[in-house]
Protein backbone atom coordinates (compact mmCIF):
# COMPACT_ATOMS: atom_id res chain seq x y z
CA UNK A 1 0.00 0.00 0.00
CA UNK A 2 2.77 2.35 0.08
CA UNK A 3 3.63 4.58 -2.64
CA UNK A 4 6.59 4.43 -3.50
CA UNK A 5 8.53 7.90 -2.42
CA UNK A 6 9.73 7.82 1.09
CA UNK A 7 7.90 8.72 3.10
CA UNK A 8 8.60 6.33 1.15
CA UNK A 9 5.57 5.18 -0.47
CA UNK A 10 1.79 5.69 -0.93
CA UNK A 11 -0.91 5.08 1.89
CA UNK A 12 -3.22 2.80 2.72
CA UNK A 13 -6.69 3.74 3.27
CA UNK A 14 -6.60 3.18 7.27
CA UNK A 15 -3.28 2.73 7.58
CA UNK A 16 -2.13 5.90 7.16
CA UNK A 17 0.55 4.99 4.51
CA UNK A 18 1.92 7.61 2.74
CA UNK A 19 2.76 5.68 -0.03
CA UNK A 20 2.97 8.09 1.77
CA UNK A 21 3.72 7.95 -0.52
CA UNK A 22 3.71 8.11 -0.81
CA UNK A 23 6.85 8.42 0.73
CA UNK A 24 5.03 6.25 -3.10
CA UNK A 25 7.25 7.44 -5.06
CA UNK A 26 10.85 5.91 -6.70
CA UNK A 27 13.29 5.85 -4.88
CA UNK A 28 16.63 5.08 -6.40
CA UNK A 29 19.74 3.19 -5.10
CA UNK A 30 22.62 5.17 -3.90
CA UNK A 31 26.31 4.60 -2.77
CA UNK A 32 28.48 6.61 -1.15
CA UNK A 33 30.33 9.66 -2.35
CA UNK A 34 33.20 9.37 -5.02
CA UNK A 35 35.85 11.13 -3.77
CA UNK A 36 37.65 13.34 -6.37
CA UNK A 37 41.15 15.38 -6.25
CA UNK A 38 39.27 18.09 -7.54
CA UNK A 39 36.45 18.43 -5.43
CA UNK A 40 37.81 21.22 -2.95
CA UNK A 41 38.17 23.24 -5.70
CA UNK A 42 34.89 22.91 -7.58
CA UNK A 43 32.78 22.49 -5.04
CA UNK A 44 30.99 19.36 -4.25
CA UNK A 45 27.37 18.88 -5.39
CA UNK A 46 24.85 15.71 -5.68
CA UNK A 47 22.11 15.04 -8.22
CA UNK A 48 19.36 12.17 -8.60
CA UNK A 49 17.29 11.54 -11.27
CA UNK A 50 14.70 8.76 -11.81
CA UNK A 51 16.70 5.32 -12.23
CA UNK A 52 15.36 5.30 -16.15
CA UNK A 53 17.46 8.41 -16.76
CA UNK A 54 20.46 8.49 -13.95
CA UNK A 55 22.82 11.22 -15.13
CA UNK A 56 24.93 13.20 -12.46
CA UNK A 57 25.60 16.63 -12.56
CA UNK A 58 28.86 17.70 -13.99
CA UNK A 59 30.58 18.21 -10.89
CA UNK A 60 28.56 15.92 -8.61
CA UNK A 61 29.30 13.15 -6.51
CA UNK A 62 26.83 11.09 -7.06
CA UNK A 63 24.72 9.21 -3.87
CA UNK A 64 25.57 12.04 -1.56
CA UNK A 65 23.73 14.90 -0.23
CA UNK A 66 24.54 17.81 1.42
CA UNK A 67 21.66 18.90 3.91
CA UNK A 68 23.49 22.04 4.68
CA UNK A 69 23.31 23.08 1.28
CA UNK A 70 22.30 26.58 0.80
CA UNK A 71 18.89 28.09 1.05
CA UNK A 72 17.09 27.59 -2.54
CA UNK A 73 13.46 29.97 -3.02
CA UNK A 74 11.50 31.67 -6.32
CA UNK A 75 13.57 32.77 -8.44
CA UNK A 76 16.89 30.97 -7.54
CA UNK A 77 18.76 29.32 -10.72
CA UNK A 78 21.82 27.36 -10.81
CA UNK A 79 23.40 23.74 -10.25
CA UNK A 80 21.86 23.31 -6.93
CA UNK A 81 18.40 23.80 -7.94
CA UNK A 82 18.93 21.69 -10.54
CA UNK A 83 20.37 19.46 -8.14
CA UNK A 84 17.14 19.97 -5.44
CA UNK A 85 15.21 18.94 -8.60
CA UNK A 86 16.44 16.00 -9.64
CA UNK A 87 16.17 14.89 -5.99
CA UNK A 88 12.40 15.81 -6.38
CA UNK A 89 12.13 13.81 -9.45
CA UNK A 90 14.15 11.27 -7.49
CA UNK A 91 11.69 10.78 -4.94
CA UNK A 92 8.02 10.76 -6.80
CA UNK A 93 7.41 14.78 -7.13
CA UNK A 94 8.83 15.09 -10.80
CA UNK A 95 5.33 15.53 -12.47
CA UNK A 96 4.90 18.45 -10.62
CA UNK A 97 7.56 20.44 -12.06
CA UNK A 98 5.73 20.55 -15.06
CA UNK A 99 7.47 24.15 -17.60
CA UNK A 100 10.92 23.76 -15.08
CA UNK A 101 11.49 20.19 -15.33
CA UNK A 102 15.32 19.86 -14.48
CA UNK A 103 16.43 23.36 -15.48
CA UNK A 104 18.11 24.52 -13.10
CA UNK A 105 15.56 27.04 -12.40
CA UNK A 106 13.56 27.40 -9.27
CA UNK A 107 10.20 28.39 -10.91
CA UNK A 108 6.47 28.32 -10.03
CA UNK A 109 6.33 24.93 -10.46
CA UNK A 110 9.51 24.07 -8.47
CA UNK A 111 7.96 26.05 -5.92
CA UNK A 112 4.99 24.16 -5.75
CA UNK A 113 6.61 20.85 -5.91
CA UNK A 114 8.87 22.07 -2.66
CA UNK A 115 5.17 22.97 -1.19
CA UNK A 116 3.99 19.20 -1.81
CA UNK A 117 6.86 17.69 -0.75
CA UNK A 118 6.66 19.86 2.86
CA UNK A 119 3.31 19.19 3.42
CA UNK A 120 3.70 15.19 2.72
CA UNK A 121 6.59 14.79 4.67
CA UNK A 122 5.21 16.81 7.99
CA UNK A 123 7.27 19.60 8.18
CA UNK A 124 6.20 22.38 9.89
CA UNK A 125 6.47 25.60 7.51
CA UNK A 126 4.71 24.43 3.87
CA UNK A 127 7.04 27.67 2.54
CA UNK A 128 8.42 26.37 -1.05
CA UNK A 129 11.81 27.61 0.78
CA UNK A 130 14.20 24.79 0.57
CA UNK A 131 16.08 25.84 3.82
CA UNK A 132 18.40 23.79 6.60
CA UNK A 133 14.92 22.05 7.57
CA UNK A 134 13.96 20.98 4.31
CA UNK A 135 17.28 19.87 2.92
CA UNK A 136 17.45 17.49 5.89
CA UNK A 137 14.70 15.91 5.14
CA UNK A 138 15.14 15.44 1.50
CA UNK A 139 18.88 13.89 2.18
CA UNK A 140 18.10 11.66 4.90
CA UNK A 141 15.28 10.20 2.61
CA UNK A 142 17.80 9.92 -0.72
CA UNK A 143 20.66 8.48 1.40
CA UNK A 144 18.34 6.18 3.42
CA UNK A 145 17.05 4.75 0.70
CA UNK A 146 17.47 1.14 -0.90
CA UNK A 147 18.31 -0.18 -4.19
CA UNK A 148 15.14 0.13 -6.07
CA UNK A 149 16.51 0.08 -9.46
CA UNK A 150 19.08 -2.11 -10.39
CA UNK A 151 22.16 -0.78 -8.92
CA UNK A 152 24.67 -1.44 -12.30
CA UNK A 153 22.85 1.43 -13.50
CA UNK A 154 25.11 3.86 -10.72
CA UNK A 155 28.95 4.48 -11.63
CA UNK A 156 31.15 1.46 -11.39
CA UNK A 157 32.42 1.07 -7.57
CA UNK A 158 35.22 -0.85 -8.07
CA UNK A 159 37.96 2.15 -8.54
CA UNK A 160 36.15 3.90 -5.66
CA UNK A 161 38.00 4.45 -2.46
CA UNK A 162 37.48 2.06 0.37
CA UNK A 163 35.51 4.51 2.21
CA UNK A 164 32.62 4.59 -0.24
CA UNK A 165 31.84 1.21 0.47
CA UNK A 166 30.89 2.44 4.16
CA UNK A 167 26.90 2.75 4.53
CA UNK A 168 25.15 6.87 4.48
CA UNK A 169 24.31 6.46 8.75
CA UNK A 170 27.05 8.79 9.37
CA UNK A 171 24.08 11.67 8.11
CA UNK A 172 21.43 10.22 10.21
CA UNK A 173 20.43 10.62 14.04
CA UNK A 174 22.24 8.57 16.78
CA UNK A 175 20.97 4.84 16.88
CA UNK A 176 20.93 5.59 20.69
CA UNK A 177 17.82 6.97 20.14
CA UNK A 178 16.02 3.95 20.18
CA UNK A 179 14.93 2.24 23.10
CA UNK A 180 16.73 -0.81 24.71
CA UNK A 181 14.46 -3.64 23.55
CA UNK A 182 14.91 -3.12 20.41
CA UNK A 183 19.02 -3.82 20.47
CA UNK A 184 16.91 -7.72 21.63
CA UNK A 185 15.43 -9.41 18.97
CA UNK A 186 13.40 -12.02 20.37
CA UNK A 187 13.15 -15.75 18.76
CA UNK A 188 16.35 -16.08 16.87
CA UNK A 189 16.73 -19.22 18.00
CA UNK A 190 15.66 -21.97 15.41
CA UNK A 191 16.01 -20.21 12.25
CA UNK A 192 16.99 -22.05 9.02
CA UNK A 193 17.94 -19.34 6.62
CA UNK A 194 20.25 -16.86 7.19
CA UNK A 195 19.08 -12.84 7.57
CA UNK A 196 21.14 -10.78 5.91
CA UNK A 197 21.57 -7.57 7.89
CA UNK A 198 21.23 -3.80 6.68
CA UNK A 199 17.96 -4.87 3.75
CA UNK A 200 16.21 -2.18 4.96
CA UNK A 201 17.17 1.55 6.39
CA UNK A 202 16.01 3.23 9.27
CA UNK A 203 13.04 5.93 8.51
CA UNK A 204 13.04 8.85 11.15
CA UNK A 205 10.81 11.61 12.21
CA UNK A 206 11.22 15.19 11.58
CA UNK A 207 12.74 15.42 15.12
CA UNK A 208 15.26 12.25 14.47
CA UNK A 209 13.44 9.67 16.36
CA UNK A 210 13.49 6.18 14.81
CA UNK A 211 10.34 5.33 13.92
CA UNK A 212 11.35 1.60 12.18
CA UNK A 213 12.84 0.61 8.60
CA UNK A 214 11.52 0.38 5.11
CA UNK A 215 13.32 -1.17 2.34
CA UNK A 216 12.20 -2.56 -1.96
CA UNK A 217 13.87 -4.93 -4.20
CA UNK A 218 13.55 -8.40 -5.16
CA UNK A 219 13.73 -7.67 -8.66
CA UNK A 220 10.61 -7.05 -11.19
CA UNK A 221 7.95 -8.29 -9.64
CA UNK A 222 6.19 -8.19 -13.63
CA UNK A 223 9.05 -10.61 -14.26
CA UNK A 224 8.44 -13.04 -11.53
CA UNK A 225 4.74 -13.29 -12.33
CA UNK A 226 5.62 -14.22 -16.08
CA UNK A 227 7.88 -16.75 -14.18
CA UNK A 228 5.01 -18.25 -12.32
CA UNK A 229 2.87 -18.54 -14.87
CA UNK A 230 5.58 -20.19 -17.08
CA UNK A 231 6.38 -22.70 -14.70
CA UNK A 232 2.49 -23.47 -14.43
CA UNK A 233 2.97 -22.72 -10.82
CA UNK A 234 0.13 -20.69 -10.67
CA UNK A 235 -3.15 -19.66 -12.88
CA UNK A 236 -2.94 -16.12 -13.76
CA UNK A 237 -3.36 -14.65 -17.10
CA UNK A 238 -1.25 -11.76 -18.81
CA UNK A 239 -4.44 -9.27 -17.76
CA UNK A 240 -3.77 -10.18 -14.48
CA UNK A 241 -0.42 -9.82 -14.62
CA UNK A 242 -0.71 -6.06 -15.83
CA UNK A 243 -3.17 -5.10 -12.86
CA UNK A 244 -0.70 -6.34 -10.42
CA UNK A 245 2.04 -4.45 -11.96
CA UNK A 246 -0.38 -0.92 -12.30
CA UNK A 247 -0.83 -1.82 -8.47
CA UNK A 248 2.98 -2.38 -7.71
CA UNK A 249 3.94 0.69 -9.45
CA UNK A 250 2.42 2.74 -6.87
CA UNK A 251 3.28 0.06 -3.66
CA UNK A 252 6.93 -1.00 -4.43
CA UNK A 253 7.84 0.97 -7.41
CA UNK A 254 7.16 -2.00 -9.81
CA UNK A 255 9.55 -4.38 -7.38
CA UNK A 256 8.63 -7.66 -5.64
CA UNK A 257 9.20 -6.78 -2.56
CA UNK A 258 8.83 -4.20 -0.17
CA UNK A 259 8.44 -3.66 3.61
CA UNK A 260 7.68 -1.17 5.94
CA UNK A 261 7.79 -0.85 9.62
CA UNK A 262 7.51 2.87 10.48
CA UNK A 263 3.79 3.41 10.00
CA UNK A 264 0.95 3.10 11.81
CA UNK A 265 -0.02 -0.14 10.73
CA UNK A 266 3.57 -1.47 12.10
CA UNK A 267 4.00 -4.08 9.99
CA UNK A 268 3.43 -3.34 5.18
CA UNK A 269 4.48 -6.45 3.62
CA UNK A 270 4.73 -7.46 -0.32
CA UNK A 271 4.02 -5.95 -3.54
CA UNK A 272 0.49 -5.70 -2.19
CA UNK A 273 1.62 -4.13 1.08
CA UNK A 274 -0.26 -6.64 3.40
CA UNK A 275 -0.58 -5.12 6.91
CA UNK A 276 -0.38 -6.57 10.20
CA UNK A 277 -2.64 -3.78 12.20
CA UNK A 278 -5.40 -5.26 9.70
CA UNK A 279 -4.39 -8.53 9.65
CA UNK A 280 -3.62 -9.37 6.32
CA UNK A 281 -0.07 -9.94 6.80
CA UNK A 282 -0.78 -12.61 9.26
CA UNK A 283 -3.50 -14.25 6.61
CA UNK A 284 -0.45 -14.66 3.94
CA UNK A 285 1.70 -16.49 6.70
CA UNK A 286 -1.03 -18.79 7.35
CA UNK A 287 -1.23 -19.50 3.84
CA UNK A 288 2.57 -20.78 4.25
CA UNK A 289 3.49 -21.25 7.71
CA UNK A 290 6.92 -23.38 7.19
CA UNK A 291 8.05 -20.92 4.67
CA UNK A 292 8.03 -18.33 7.14
CA UNK A 293 9.18 -20.39 10.12
CA UNK A 294 12.17 -20.15 7.97
CA UNK A 295 12.91 -16.75 8.31
CA UNK A 296 11.60 -17.06 12.29
CA UNK A 297 8.26 -15.59 11.84
CA UNK A 298 5.37 -17.54 13.24
CA UNK A 299 1.45 -16.30 14.70
CA UNK A 300 0.74 -16.76 18.28
CA UNK A 301 -0.83 -14.80 20.77
CA UNK A 302 -3.19 -11.76 19.59
CA UNK A 303 -2.53 -7.88 18.81
CA UNK A 304 -5.44 -5.18 19.87
CA UNK A 305 -4.76 -1.79 18.18
CA UNK A 306 -7.48 0.63 19.36
CA UNK A 307 -10.77 0.03 18.66
CA UNK A 308 -10.02 -2.41 16.04
CA UNK A 309 -10.79 -6.11 16.50
CA UNK A 310 -8.31 -8.29 17.52
CA UNK A 311 -5.49 -9.77 15.17
CA UNK A 312 -3.26 -12.80 15.49
CA UNK A 313 -0.01 -11.98 16.62
CA UNK A 314 3.75 -12.83 16.08
CA UNK A 315 5.36 -15.70 18.45
CA UNK A 316 7.48 -14.53 20.84
CA UNK A 317 6.57 -11.02 20.99
CA UNK A 318 3.92 -9.37 22.84
CA UNK A 319 4.32 -5.66 21.87
CA UNK A 320 3.38 -5.54 18.08
CA UNK A 321 5.84 -2.14 18.68
CA UNK A 322 9.40 -4.12 18.76
CA UNK A 323 8.51 -5.68 15.19
CA UNK A 324 9.49 -2.57 14.17
CA UNK A 325 13.54 -2.55 15.43
CA UNK A 326 16.14 -4.82 15.78
CA UNK A 327 16.13 -7.52 13.31
CA UNK A 328 12.61 -8.11 12.26
CA UNK A 329 12.13 -5.75 9.38
CA UNK A 330 15.25 -7.22 7.77
CA UNK A 331 13.71 -10.79 8.26
CA UNK A 332 9.83 -9.67 6.55
CA UNK A 333 12.41 -8.12 3.43
CA UNK A 334 13.76 -11.50 3.50
CA UNK A 335 11.13 -13.63 3.74
CA UNK A 336 9.36 -11.49 0.67
CA UNK A 337 11.51 -12.31 -1.57
CA UNK A 338 11.41 -16.19 -0.90
CA UNK A 339 9.65 -18.22 -3.95
CA UNK A 340 7.17 -20.06 -2.13
CA UNK A 341 6.05 -16.45 -0.62
CA UNK A 342 5.68 -14.93 -3.62
CA UNK A 343 3.93 -17.62 -4.91
CA UNK A 344 1.12 -17.44 -2.05
CA UNK A 345 1.07 -13.75 -2.27
CA UNK A 346 0.33 -13.71 -5.57
CA UNK A 347 -2.43 -16.39 -4.99
CA UNK A 348 -3.82 -14.21 -2.33
CA UNK A 349 -3.82 -11.48 -4.14
CA UNK A 350 -5.47 -13.06 -7.67
CA UNK A 351 -8.22 -13.78 -5.18
CA UNK A 352 -8.58 -10.58 -3.66
CA UNK A 353 -8.59 -9.11 -7.11
CA UNK A 354 -11.24 -11.69 -8.36
CA UNK A 355 -13.59 -10.91 -5.55
CA UNK A 356 -13.35 -7.45 -6.32
CA UNK A 357 -13.85 -7.10 -9.82
CA UNK A 358 -17.49 -9.27 -9.01
CA UNK A 359 -18.15 -7.14 -6.31
CA UNK A 360 -17.99 -4.08 -8.48
CA UNK A 361 -19.71 -5.82 -11.84
CA UNK A 362 -22.59 -7.11 -9.48
CA UNK A 363 -23.20 -3.68 -7.82
CA UNK A 364 -22.72 -1.24 -11.27
CA UNK A 365 -23.62 -3.97 -14.37
CA UNK A 366 -22.78 -3.77 -17.88
CA UNK A 367 -21.83 0.04 -17.27
CA UNK A 368 -18.85 -0.45 -16.00
CA UNK A 369 -18.03 -4.48 -16.95
CA UNK A 370 -17.91 -3.25 -20.69
CA UNK A 371 -14.70 -1.13 -19.50
CA UNK A 372 -13.02 -4.19 -17.09
CA UNK A 373 -11.35 -5.65 -20.43
CA UNK A 374 -8.93 -2.54 -19.51
CA UNK A 375 -6.11 -3.89 -17.38
CA UNK A 376 -5.51 -0.03 -16.35
CA UNK A 377 -9.58 0.39 -15.37
CA UNK A 378 -9.20 -2.57 -13.33
CA UNK A 379 -5.33 -1.66 -11.89
CA UNK A 380 -6.67 1.84 -11.10
CA UNK A 381 -9.85 1.15 -9.29
CA UNK A 382 -7.87 -2.17 -7.43
CA UNK A 383 -4.85 0.07 -6.42
CA UNK A 384 -7.87 2.45 -4.66
CA UNK A 385 -9.38 -0.04 -3.42
CA UNK A 386 -6.07 -1.08 -1.56
CA UNK A 387 -5.44 2.44 -0.59
CA UNK A 388 -8.69 4.24 -0.16
CA UNK A 389 -11.60 1.71 -0.16
CA UNK A 390 -14.33 3.91 1.09
CA UNK A 391 -13.23 6.30 -1.94
CA UNK A 392 -14.46 3.34 -4.78
CA UNK A 393 -18.17 3.41 -5.19
CA UNK A 394 -18.63 7.46 -5.36
CA UNK A 395 -15.37 7.35 -7.94
CA UNK A 396 -16.81 4.90 -9.72
CA UNK A 397 -20.36 6.12 -9.54
CA UNK A 398 -18.96 9.64 -10.41
CA UNK A 399 -17.14 8.51 -13.67
CA UNK A 400 -20.63 6.53 -14.88
CA UNK A 401 -22.07 9.40 -14.55
CA UNK A 402 -20.03 11.56 -16.75
CA UNK A 403 -20.10 8.93 -19.11
CA UNK A 404 -23.42 7.24 -19.05
CA UNK A 405 -25.01 7.05 -22.84
CA UNK A 406 -21.51 7.55 -24.41
CA UNK A 407 -19.55 5.54 -26.43
CA UNK A 408 -16.09 5.83 -25.27
CA UNK A 409 -12.51 3.88 -25.90
CA UNK A 410 -10.87 2.53 -23.09
CA UNK A 411 -8.27 5.26 -23.06
CA UNK A 412 -11.06 8.36 -22.71
CA UNK A 413 -13.12 6.26 -20.01
CA UNK A 414 -9.37 6.01 -17.92
CA UNK A 415 -9.13 9.68 -18.26
CA UNK A 416 -12.11 10.78 -16.78
CA UNK A 417 -11.94 7.70 -14.22
CA UNK A 418 -8.86 9.29 -13.51
CA UNK A 419 -10.21 12.97 -13.30
CA UNK A 420 -12.59 11.63 -10.60
CA UNK A 421 -9.81 9.61 -8.64
CA UNK A 422 -8.12 13.16 -8.02
CA UNK A 423 -11.33 14.95 -7.30
CA UNK A 424 -12.15 11.95 -4.83
CA UNK A 425 -8.57 13.07 -2.68
CA UNK A 426 -8.74 16.62 -3.26
CA UNK A 427 -12.41 16.34 -1.99
CA UNK A 428 -11.89 14.37 1.20
CA UNK A 429 -8.17 15.26 1.69
CA UNK A 430 -7.53 18.40 0.29
CA UNK A 431 -4.85 16.92 -1.66
CA UNK A 432 -5.40 16.30 -5.46
CA UNK A 433 -1.78 15.53 -6.13
CA UNK A 434 -1.89 12.22 -4.08
CA UNK A 435 -4.75 10.74 -6.22
CA UNK A 436 -2.99 12.13 -9.20
CA UNK A 437 0.27 10.44 -8.62
CA UNK A 438 -1.29 7.03 -7.78
CA UNK A 439 -3.44 7.51 -11.35
CA UNK A 440 -0.81 8.34 -13.09
CA UNK A 441 1.98 5.85 -12.14
CA UNK A 442 -0.37 2.97 -13.38
CA UNK A 443 -1.30 5.07 -16.61
CA UNK A 444 2.39 5.68 -17.17
CA UNK A 445 3.61 2.13 -16.11
CA UNK A 446 0.77 0.31 -18.04
CA UNK A 447 0.90 2.47 -21.32
CA UNK A 448 -0.82 1.26 -24.10
CA UNK A 449 -2.72 -1.71 -22.28
CA UNK A 450 -6.57 0.30 -22.64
Amino acid sequence: MLEFSFHYLGIKANNNHWKGSPLWRTITAVMFSIVLVSAAQIGVSTSHQSYASFQPIQGASPGMCDPNSPVLRLQSSGPKVEELQRYLTQLGYGYLLGQDGTDGKFGRFTENAVKTFQNENGLDLVDGVVGPRTWEVICRLVTSSTAVPPVQQQPPVQQQPPIQQQPPVQQQPPIQQQPPIQQQPPAQEGLVKPIPSGQTKPVYNKNGVLLGYAGYGGGSLENALLQLKANGKIGITDEQIAVLKGVASVETGGQLQSVNTWDSAVVSFGFMQWTLRYGEFQRLIERAPNAFKEYGIELGGQYKFGKDKPVPGILGVSDPKNLRFANWPDRFFAAGKDPRIVEVETVMAIAELNAFTKKLQDRFGVGLSAYFKSPVTVSLLFELNNNRPAYVNKVVLDTLQQTKGQTLSGSDFNNILRKEIINEYLIRENDGPKGQRLADKIINTLGART
